[in-house]
Formats: structure tokens, sequence, C-alpha cells
């Protein structure tokens, strides 16, 4: 069976890299997803308004009907969030314990063998069956031989998609760090032929996950900027994620070979977590951060930072959430007399990126990209409210009585764009 998760709650920035920055970075990101400016034309009121077809229709077939508008007024309340715990791929568990690594060791029993039927059923697991299969561990080890299968599964959710782009950090310093502790292992463990054979298995497997990170991060948000009609952007961040991971690496490196007892397992009763490589690179990621947690970003292949990644994730994120929800974002359900507002909207908006921006110190040529994407990102955004207006449109034709209480004209782009220039001054 392949360990698919870890159930606890998650805070979404890594707590080791760019520990200088990561504070900043976090607040700026938050900004970035919750940034919505108050949509102008809706006010708190749920309404239920007559068309003068629908007093018509009513007259015909003999009914009467004198109410034209009924307005219910209400307070809004946002909803309490809900604290569910989440299923959680190791590459974003912040926080792995002994017991979450006793957890894991025990759970390897039930791992079915490749090809087999997989059950997600979590077998019933006293205090006492645990105890008890902690004190064979001690007293056994887990063997001399490395868990590839256990390294290959914890490796496999490791793509970058854009509904947990904030995590993109975290799993690299996750794969970084499980290497440098794999590759320490092996050079200690092993000589010669042997050795050799290791390390090619150790490199293929960090090498097809650092790819899928890059391919995917390339796809999500490099394809989302491209489709903005910014150009090279797909082969310019699948190059500085894959420039990111190795950077990591070679940090981690170099801080273990100078970290000395960095698990803290010199008097530790559980000496089998020694031989345990996910414990040790969570321990060694939580020893890097204490210690600083500083990566050298200097490499010519890098044309995009860690940060600037991580920011621009964040930010395609933020639109194309928008985007989706054109219809709750800004209001096409009545008829409306002018869209000069929604220009005043997108105008602050504008304003708002602006500043969130210029308080990242990101990179100037992702902040030039930014800035170029704001006008294809505001076609299509006036592309899904359009979208639906369309939706009104196919109501009408099947309830043309409906055909004075929908809007049913599309955007005014000019009218929107007068007001717009008319703010930013371009």
């Amino acid at each position: 069976m392949m360990i698919l998760g870890h159930v606890g709650i998650q805070s979404y920035y890594n707590k080791v890299s760019s520990a200088s920055t990561r504070s900043a970075l976090e607040k700026i990101a938050e900004r970035l997803l919750t940034r919505q400016p108050p949509n102008y034309n809706q006010p708190n009121v749920d309404r239920v308004e007559l068309s003068s077809s629908a007093k018509d229709y009513a007259r015909m077939h003999g009914y009467g009907c004198t109410m034209q508008r009924m307005e219910f007024e209400y307070e809004y309340r946002p909803a309490e969030p809900m604290n569910i715990p989440e299923l959680l791929p190791p590459s974003e568990v912040i926080d792995y314990t002994e017991h979450d690594a006793l957890m894991n060791q025990y759970m390897k029993q039930y791992r079915a063998e490749e090809g087999e039927w997989m059950s997600l059923r979590i077998p019933d697991i006293s205090d006492e069956k645990l105890e008890n299969f902690r004190k064979e561990l001690n007293e056994n080890g887990l063997g001399e031989d490395i868990d590839w299968q256990g390294v290959i599964d914890d490796f496999f959710d490791i793509d970058i998609r854009l509904e947990h782009v904030e995590r993109l950090e975290m799993k690299a310093d996750y794969i970084a760090s499980r290497y440098a502790v794999l590759k320490d292992r092996i050079q200690t463990q092993y000589d010669g032929d042997e050795q050799k054979a290791q390390m090619d298995k150790l490199d293929s497997i960090y090498n097809q996950a650092k790819e899928k990170m890059a391919d995917t991060y390339a796809k999500n948000i490099g394809g989302f900027y491209e489709d903005l009609g910014q150009t090279g952007v797909i082969e310019d961040m699948r190059s500085s994620v894959l420039a990111m991971v190795d950077e990591k690496e070679a940090a981690y490196e170099t801080f273990l070979a100078g970290a000395g007892d960095y698990a803290n397992l010199k008097d530790s009763e559980d000496s089998w977590l020694a031989q345990d490589d996910a414990y040790l690179a969570a321990r060694l990621r939580d020893s890097f951060a204490a210690d600083g947690g500083n990566i050298q970003s200097g490499s010519s292949q890098a044309v995009y930072s860690g940060d600037d990644l991580t920011f621009a994730g964040v930010y395609a994120k933020s639109l194309s959430q928008q985007i989706k929800d054109a219809g709750h974002v800004w209001e096409v359900w009545r008829p409306c007399e002018s869209d000069s507002e929604l220009g005043k909207f997108l105008a602050k908006q504008y304003q708002d990126t602006r500043q969130i921006v210029a308080d990242a110190g990101i990179s100037d040529k992702l902040a030039g990209i930014i800035q170029n994407t704001f006008r294809p990102f505001m076609e299509k955004f006036m592309d899904a409210l359009d979208g639906q207006i369309d939706k009104n449109l196919a109501r009408v034709e099947k309830n043309p009585w409906m055909g004075g209480v929908l809007r049913l004209d599309y955007i005014n782009r000019n009218a929107v764009y007068r007001m717009y220039l008319s703010i930013i001054g371009k």
C-alpha cells in the first residue's frame, strides 16, 4: 500500500527557505489571496422584482398583479472557518514527529507491492500495539537496506498546481533535504560499485521528482502567464524551479557536513530513527532553519528566485480564482446603468497590485511581467462576466417573463476603460 498522506492542519509556508524574507512574503501572499475590492454596485439586499412583461403575462391570464418589488434587508455575517483536518502528502507536512515516523513504519506492513490492489482502510492501532512495535524496531532496527519504495511513494505527490502553489518551496525543501540525507547515508554505508549503484538509484528518483515539480509548475503557472500574452515564461520558470531545488540540496548537503548530532539521537532510546531517512530529513530541515536557513541563490540558470516563483504562483492563483468566480466578484445579475463602476473596481485592483509588488521585493523581470499581464487579465475577467450574461440570456429564452429582471447587455468595455484610464493615468 502506498502511504498517501498525513492528516493535519496545514499552515502554507515553509519555515525553512529564505528565512529572512519568509515572514514578509507570507503577509504579501495573504494579501493577494484575500484581496477582493468590494463590489461597488452590490448592496446587502435580496430583491424579488417583477418585470413589466411579468405583469402583462399575469393580466393576460386573469391574475391581479399590483406588487412590483420586495426587498429584504439582512446583515451579512461571514461563515465561521471550518477547522477540518487536511490529508497532506509527506512533502507538505511541517512537523514530522517521532510518533509520525513510528506510524509510518507501522503502516508499511500493509503496503501492497506494485500491481497489487490497495486498500485505504486504516487498521485499528491501539497504544499497546504501537508501543510493542516500537520495542521491536529498537531491538531489530530497520535493516541495512534503504527503503527505496518508501522514497518513491513519498515523492509521488510532488507536482505543483494552482490550488497549492503556496507550498512550492516546502516541497522543494522536502526533496532536497531527503536527497542530502540519503546521499550522506550511501556515502557512509557503501563503497565501490555498490555505492555507485545506490547513488544512481537515488539520482534517478530525485531527478524524476525534480522534473515533475518543474514541469507542473511551468505548465500551471508559467502557462497561465503565457495565456495572458507573456512569451518565454514557461521555459524560464521551469529552469528556475530546477535551479532552486539544486541550490537547496547543495545548501542542505553543506550544512549536514558540519551539523553533528542534528537529530539529537545520541542519547535516544529509539535508535531505529537513525535509519529513518524521512525523520532525519525532517530534523535536518528544522536544524537548518534554526541556524538561519540561508540559501545562496546565484545560479546562472535561475531566471527567477524562489521568492519570485512563490509570488508568481500566488498571484496567478489569485487572478485565476477571480476569473473563475467572476459572477461572485462582480454582479451581472441585474440591469446596470453604467459599467464605469467596474472600471473603478479594476483600477483599484491595479493600484493595489502595484503596491503589493513593490512591497514584495521581487525581481524587476517578474514585476514587469505582472504589470504587463493586467490588461489581458481585465479582458479575460470581462469575458467571464459576459459568460455569466450569456447564462442570463439563456434563462430569458426559456422564461421570457424574466426579460425585465436580468441583465442582458454585455459589458460596455469602452465605459470600463474610460474610467480605468482616468484613474490610473495611462
